[in-house]
């Protein structure tokens, strides 16, 4: 006779009790040096929110970007924000990244076995027609533990080098800023120059008509005046690049229309003490702190390598249908035996479990020889920045209370001494020229420092957020 398989009525409930006992799990933990708390990520325009199963690609529409001609610097670096393409793809990573812990957390899947006799067993208390089991793989004690722990590093790294990112891009476009500002300034400065220029060029025709200026004078004046023609097209034509930048960063056609900059973002004013710095340096420098959470994920692989010869365990349940016993007053008859099993591998590769740890090791002492060199690397980084920012208020002082008004004061004098004929056209010529070459020093001084207060912020990660730092 042919054995079929009933209905396992009385067997679901035993099934779903070892399910749900085997399959049990605890809460997500945190990432044990890990300095940030791991709040669920919320949902912002054009994010993925933790839970969504599906990714719709960030649609940023180029001409509702809000970018008008009054928009400020703190506008375009929300439409960074909301719209960069590298930001975006970052923060997916660490989406990614994220659903690794509770893959690594969990247990394998069950296997469900049946097993049918072909030939019926048979035995005292009836044929054996049929076996229907369950078991489930659980991993050595605390190997869960620090794949999790290690897991969880890696998310908080791709987290921090987000951060890195973010703060990265808007030093881009805080460059891009004072750079364009720069070329606003000395545009204005170069045409009133022109002017200047143009009006005494007025004044030599003058003298030449009357014979008091020879035909010299009235050349090099138009010298004058083309070369600072040449450099106003070549500041137009710098603006282009600037520009294409900008909006590259922006997410936006390379010749959409930009704000032209009227301010500078605030680079002036005094620092702490170095230490202090120093100190915000390595608590807050976001690929510190990412460099730090990869040296907690290579000591929690290193754990996990320490405790690999511990055995993997399989437990199981059997369940083994039994038919009717030839003789129904045997003791037991037809009744339908149930079995546990347990089962463990036997570590017996010591030269692999080996391997494991010295390579682990090897990795572990990399990451810590990296953070020390990139440590010792920003230190360096921020004391030049430091003499860079001390430099540039030192020029704007400089050229602000001293070189710029003492220049303005000659230039009146010598075109005085000039239009009475006590100085030449030549050393006329010389004191415009230091004028125009001091008031762009002081432009460049002013945007320079501007410049190095950005890169101080980078360096300090002063522009990286909780939220869009992924700060857990």
């Amino acid at each position: 006779m042919r054995p079929t398989l009933p209905p396992p009525g009385p067997v679901l409930p035993v099934t779903t009790a070892i399910l749900a006992a085997l399959l049990g799990c605890r809460s997500m933990s945190k990432s044990p040096t890990s300095p940030f708390p791991r709040p669920a990520i919320p949902s912002t325009t054009g994010l993925l929110p933790v839970g969504t199963p599906e990714w719709t690609p960030l649609q940023v529409d180029p001409a509702a970007d809000g970018i008008t001609s009054t928009s400020t610097l703190p506008d375009l670096i929300d439409r960074l924000l909301r719209a960069n393409p590298q930001l975006e793809a970052q923060r997916q990573r660490v989406f990614a990244e994220d659903e690794r812990a509770p893959q690594e957390k969990s247990f394998a899947d069950p296997i469900l076995s049946v097993r049918w006799f072909f030939e019926e067993i048979q035995t005292r208390t009836g044929p054996q027609e049929w076996a229907l089991g369950i078991h489930q793989q659980l991993p050595g004690f605390g190997k869960r533990h620090f794949r999790e722990r290690a897991a969880l590093a890696h998310a908080d790294t791709q987290g921090a080098y987000q951060t890195h990112l973010r703060s990265k891009l808007i030093l881009e476009v805080r460059r891009a800023w004072c750079e364009l500002f720069y070329l606003e300034r000395a545009r204005a400065i170069l045409q009133k120059n022109l002017g200047l220029i143009e009006r005494l060029g007025e004044v030599v025709r003058t003298r030449y008509a009357v014979g008091e200026a020879d035909f010299a004078d009235l050349t090099r004046t138009q010298i004058e005046k083309a070369q600072v023609e040449s450099r106003l097209v070549g500041l137009v034509d710098r603006r282009r690049p600037l520009c294409a930048r900008m909006n590259a960063l922006l997410a936006r056609p390379s010749d959409a229309a930009l704000p032209r900059p009227t301010t500078l973002p605030p680079g002036s004013g005094s620092l702490p003490t170095n230490a202090k710095l120093f100190e915000e340096l390595e608590r807050t420098n976001p690929a510190l702190v990412a460099l730090r959470l990869e040296r907690e994920a290579a000591e929690a692989k290193s754990s996990l390598a320490r405790i690999a010869e511990r055995p993997d365990w399989k437990v199981g349940l059997e369940y083994i249908r039994t038919g009717d016993a030839l003789d129904p007053l045997a003791p037991d008859a037809g009744e339908d035996p149930v079995l546990a099993s347990l089962s463990f591998n036997l570590p017996l590769r010591s030269r692999r479990y080996r391997a494991m740890e010295r390579e682990t090791r090897a990795r572990l002492r990399a990451a810590t020889a990296s953070l020390e060199a990139k440590t010792d690397a920003l230190h360096a980084a921020l004391e030049e920045e430091l003499y860079a920012w001390r430099e540039a208020r030192r020029l704007v002082v400089l050229n602000q209370e001293s070189l710029v008004p003492h220049a303005n004061q000659l230039l009146e004098a010598t075109e005085t001494a000039y239009r009475s004929g006590s100085a030449s056209f030549w050393e006329l010529v010389d004191t415009e020229r230091s004028r125009l070459e001091f008031e762009l020093k002081l432009e460049r001084a002013r945007t320079d420092q501007a410049l190095s207060a950005a890169r101080l912020d980078d360096l300090l990660g002063r522009d990286a957020s909780p939220l869009e730092g992924r700060i857990r």
